[in-house]
Order: structure tokens, then C-alpha cells, then sequence
């Protein structure tokens, strides 16, 4: 993983593939490697996949942990890696990266992904979950928590097929993550603010997919912004629950491609 300071802490980040350069923002609790199988099915670009903050060798700033400050932290990745503009695609908490990249740097970003993400800030219900699962993670630390989070971001009927994808995903979180870097992302999540309006404003394409079974987030919320861009590739996938690149791989790959290749032409034309 190659590695670059940002504001004196180490941003760790994976860079393959030749192309237009598309970054690949993972959600809460994941990192990088969670998008490895996935890029196999988008040849012709390059990748850029940093490890956010809280994710090693990604470290936590000396202040609270914000929304903002990983989007920092992403332009200053690009910046190491000599890319101006590129496609930037957030899962979940990756998207609400992307969302707030968007806002600080439009200049930069050919376009915007939201995987089974939204623009919305925490309900009062949701900020509640979040401190719930913060008392978890003190209480019973990271491991356990893998092992009651990821199953949980499944549609239940699909959960038995992808035991190896869960048992990689609990791997992961015990290589890259303390429980303090869990707790950070949560309070960053908690806190951030609503980025609807930037979704309004945002003249740059915007690519979104839904699962209808998204356990994580409720489909009449992620419906709620389907109506926000001016120019939206949007795609509602039934018997999908949070983690489409794993249980729909080659349907999610394909209609991302298919996105990817209008941007092509955009910034080729």
C-alpha cells in the first residue's frame, strides 16, 4: 500500500489499473481490499482506493474525526498521485466522503457514485444507533462487533451464500482497525451534516444504486434523493441488500461501467 503524509498523519491508499482515474471510497468499518474482487470487472481504468482514516496504516488526526477532513484526505491522495479530476465513488459511509469531496472540490471530480449511500444527515433515531454501537465497541471491542455488523448489512437469504466474503470482511477489520478508529468513523458519521443540497447543486453526473433490501438504509429514504440531481443514472436492484458488490457483482460492475464509459466520453470529447 503506498503511503503519503496529510496535515503529519500517514493516508495509505492502493492504485492500480491504466485509464481514467475513478477513486473508490469504502464504508464505515471496511477498507481498500473490500473493492479488490470488484475492479477485476472494470478493466481500462485506474483505481485509486485509499484506506480512510481509522483504517491502518490511514491514522486519526490528534482532533475529532469529521467527514471533512477525509475528504481532505482524499484530495491530498490524488494530489500524491499527480490526478486533477477524477470519478469518485463512495460505499455507505464512502459515499458521504464523496458527498462532502464534492461540496470542497467540485472542480476536481469528473463524477459522483453513490453505493448504497445518501446525502442525509442522521435521524435522531440513527444518531441513537450510533451511540449504541460506540457503547458496543468499548464494551466488547472490534472483533466482536465485525462479527454482529457485517451479517447484519446482508439480505438475510443471501447471508449463507457469502460466508467467505463475511469471514474476509471480519479479517480485515482485525488487520486495519482499533476500536478507537471504529468509534471515530461512527462519531464522524453521526455528526455530519445534510449534503442535499449538494446533490441539488452538483452539475457533474451523478450514478446511484439502491438495494431494495438495503438493511442499512431504508428504501423510502433512498428514494427521497433520486430526485435531487439535475442528471442522475439512478438503479433500484431488487433481492439486494447493502453490499451489492459482493451479491450482485457482475450487475452492479456492468451498470457502473456503463456510467463509467459516458464520463469517458465527456471528458474525452
Amino acid at each position: 500500500m503506498q503511503q503519503t503524509s496529510f496535515q503529519g498523519n500517514t493516508m495509505g491508499w492502493l492504485d492500480d489499473g491504466e485509464g481514467m482515474p475513478v477513486v473508490l471510497l469504502h464504508g464505515f468499518c471496511e477498507t481498500a481490499k473490500m473493492w479488490d474482487d470488484f475492479t477485476t470487472h472494470l478493466p481500462g481504468y485506474r483505481f485509486i482506493r485509499p484506506n480512510l482514516p481509522g483504517a491502518t496504516p490511514s491514522a486519526l488526526p490528534d482532533m475529532p474525526l469529521t467527514i471533512e477532513y477525509m475528504a481532505d484526505a482524499v484530495a491530498t491522495v490524488l494530489d500524491a498521485c499527480k490526478v486533477h479530476n477524477a470519478a469518485v465513488i463512495g460505499h455507505s459511509m464512502g459515499g458521504y466522503v464523496a458527498l462532502a469531496f464534492a461540496e470542497k472540490y467540485p472542480n476536481r471530480l469528473l463524477g459522483l457514485g453513490l453505493f448504497h449511500s445518501h446525502p442525509f444527515a442522521d435521524s435522531p433515531e440513527k444518531r441513537e444507533v450510533r451511540n449504541k454501537h460506540i457503547a458496543f465497541v468499548l464494551h466488547n471491542g472490534p472483533i466482536m462487533y465485525a462479527k454482529q455488523l457485517f451479517p447484519s448489512l446482508f439480505a438475510p437469504e443471501l447471508r449463507a451464500d457469502h460466508r467467505m466474503t463475511l469471514e474476509k470482511l471480519k479479517h480485515e477489520v482485525v488487520q486495519a482497525y482499533t476500536a478507537k478508529g471504529i468509534i471515530a468513523q461512527l462519531e464522524a458519521m453521526r455528526e455530519r451534516p445534510d449534503r442535499s443540497e449538494i446533490l441539488k447543486r452538483l452539475c457533474k453526473p451523478v450514478w446511484m444504486l439502491i438495494g431494495e433490501k438495503d438493511p442499512a438504509i431504508s428504501l423510502e429514504l433512498s428514494m427521497q434523493m433520486t430526485h435531487l440531481p439535475e442528471n442522475a443514472d439512478i438503479h433500484l436492484l431488487p433481492q439486494v441488500g447493502h453490499m451489492g458488490m459482493f451479491t450482485a457483482t457482475r450487475q452492479t460492475a456492468r451498470l457502473l461501467r456503463s456510467w463509467l464509459r459516458a464520463l469517458q466520453s465527456m471528458k474525452d470529447s
